[in-house]
């Protein structure tokens, strides 16, 4: 007996789709879409259709079917950040994405291997896999980020915020603002420390920032001022007023905040070593400025010396550091 068989041989036939062209390839549609409707929103557009050649797309992506695969070159790329505009405390650090639009719309992450990251400029770092880190600063500083991938290139712009006023290289944790000590001696001097005399006037730095002198050049006088601000910062002196003698200096307006403080004593006798710290509340003589005149009066009670309790005839300004 003679059993007929039947072979039965499945093609698979290419899916129509349409057109598409860039510099480097073309893709010509193989039938025209057949009868279909579409469904809008202002999140989407989707196209319906009989044959091949249905679309979804959105701001994000695009699906098109009827495509064994999908060809597209990649026209821009974009640093992503999570939400602008980006900033940093320094030395924080925060990981960065590029992605990439494609001539079709669509968009796609790209994977970090394949990006080449750099620092345009500003204090921070950027490492191969994106992860930028911000430097330790002494003020608010701006930076740049740049992205390379195949030929095309983005940058994005970054703030860097100050937090600690003394953590900034060699003039960190020495009691005295980095901003200062950049301004006067630049950002890795050697003669910035609060003991140090760089101008061989005899007034420490520590000493110069508190009454408001330059540390790089000598100091040339007493401190003087008008009814409203001080108009030389100088050393303190005396001043007679009313038939009463006062110790007149500039103290710091953020003194508090800088850990600054400022105390007045009293001698009668030079040569008998001993100071008395004066109670009294600093009164204020100007109100404006870095840097304010104020003054102390002389005590009325006697007192010690070598001779015995006398009237005070001489005046000293202490100024010290205060523990954070």
């Amino acid at each position: 007996m003679r059993i007929a068989r039947r072979i039965l041989i499945a093609c698979l036939l290419p899916l129509a789709a349409r057109a598409g062209t860039s510099a480097d390839y073309s893709i010509a549609s193989a039938f025209p879409e057949e009868g279909g409707g579409q469904v809008a929103s202002v999140d989407y557009r989707i196209n319906t259709a009989a044959g091949p050649g249905e679309a979804v797309t959105s701001a994000d992506f695009s699906i098109r079917g009827g495509y064994a695969g999908q060809l597209a070159d990649v026209i821009s790329i974009n640093i992503d950040e999570a939400a602008p505009p980006l900033t940093l405390r320094e030395a924080q650090a925060t990981q960065l994405g590029v992605s990439a639009t494609l001539d079709d719309a669509t968009r796609s992450a790209l994977a970090a291997d394949v990006v080449l990251w750099s620092i345009q400029s500003g204090p921070a770092t950027v490492g191969p896999s994106g992860v930028v880190t911000a430097a330790r600063v002494y003020e608010d500083s701006p930076a740049v980020v740049a992205a390379v991938h195949a030929g095309l290139s983005d940058s994005l712009g970054f703030s860097i915020l100050n937090i600690s006023d003394d953590d900034y290289g060699s003039y960190a944790s020495d009691g005295l603002p980095d901003f200062w000590q950049v301004r006067h001696f630049g950002e890795n001097g050697s003669h910035a420390a609060p003991a140090a005399d760089a101008d061989g006037d005899g007034q420490v730095n520590l000493l110069e920032f508190a009454f408001g002198t330059d540390p790089a050049a000598s100091s040339g006088g007493a401190i003087g001022f008008d009814a409203t601000s001080v108009t030389t910062p100088g050393s303190p002196k005396l001043m007679l007023e009313g038939g009463k003698y006062y110790a007149v200096f500039g103290r710091r307006a953020d003194y508090l905040a800088a850990g600054i403080r400022y105390t007045v004593r009293f001698s009668a006798d030079l040569d008998s070593g001993g100071w008395t710290s004066s109670t009294a509340e600093p009164e204020a003589m100007t109100q404006t400025g870095d840097i304010r005149a104020v003054r102390v009066a002389y005590p009325t009670n006697l007192v010690p010396s070598s001779k015995g309790p006398q009237a005070a005839r001489f005046f000293q300004v202490r100024v010290e550091q205060t523990p954070p």
